[in-house]
């Protein structure tokens, strides 16, 4: 999840249009080292405020993406867990460098959906996102399709999507950043320590990916979660979560 490489990015004067777009080097490992031959990867990013209403504390933010990957190794692998920020087991990447959570006592967990190792020149995502507050509400959603040349002739998709809603029970509002286009983070009117209890908000979320295409055969998943949030102060979170995961693989794939 490092690599380098060289970035631009910019506004508009009103800062309701975003611009950003970077060349990288591809071929490292987690820690931005290269482990052979250097491949390359593009990236690009534009948003723009939809609508906006300051005083109803209304907005919506709309986004394109696309990004290009090319790895030196012309091997990819695509996995996932259910949403579950934790330790997983089995090696990372490419790397042969074994996960932490595969050592006893750490509760690792297995990748539910894995492509493992494929044959692929490049991949192509490209990425819809869409996101509004109102008031003590927020949502956010984004859709992503990873288009693969195969190195067999053959091409493959990816798609991966999911959507979120909070509802902030104590009546703040959650802002928008329009300098980087994001959704800012809750800051409660009343923070424990200060007479008050933070803020609290009630939380839920979709998301789905499918790795099945192209005669790869790495599985989907659906992940459903509901969550109650406490925001302490400015720069401090308890989250509550459950998930559940509804995973589909052929018979017999390994886990992992």
């Amino acid at each position: 999840f490092r690599q380098i490489g060289i970035g631009f990015f910019d506004t508009t004067t009103d800062e309701n249009i975003t611009w950003a777009a970077s060349a990288f080097r591809t071929g490292t490992n987690q820690f931005g080292n290269s482990f052979g031959d250097g491949g390359y990867g593009l990236a690009s990013r534009i948003t723009a405020v939809a609508a906006e209403d300051k005083q109803a504390d209304f907005l919506i933010h709309t986004g394109l993406g696309y990004s290009f990957v090319n790895d030196p190794t012309n091997q990819f692998q695509y996995r996932n867990n259910p949403e579950y920020v934790g330790p997983t087991t089995g090696p990372i990447a490419t790397t042969g460098i074994t996960d932490p959570g595969t050592l006893p006592g750490l509760g690792g967990i297995p990748f539910f959906t894995n492509t493992g190792l494929f044959g692929a020149s490049n991949a192509n995502l490209f990425n819809a996102e869409l996101a509004s507050t109102w008031g003590p509400w927020h949502a956010q959603s984004e859709m992503r399709f990873n288009v693969m040349n195969l190195t067999n002739g053959g091409t493959a998709v990816f798609p991966t999507f999911y959507a979120q809603t909070g509802y902030i029970l104590t009546g703040e509002h959650r802002p928008y950043n329009k300098p980087n286009a994001v959704l800012g983070r809750v800051k409660p009117t009343c923070a424990v320590g200060t007479g008050g209890a933070g803020a609290w908000e009630l939380a839920a979320r979709y998301s789905t990916v499918s790795l099945n295409s192209g005669g790869i055969n790495g599985g989907s998943m659906q992940n459903m979660t509901y969550g109650l949030n406490w925001y302490l102060n400015d720069f401090t979170k308890f989250q509550f979560n459950y998930i559940n995961s509804d995973l589909s693989r052929a018979v017999g794939a390994p886990l992992g």
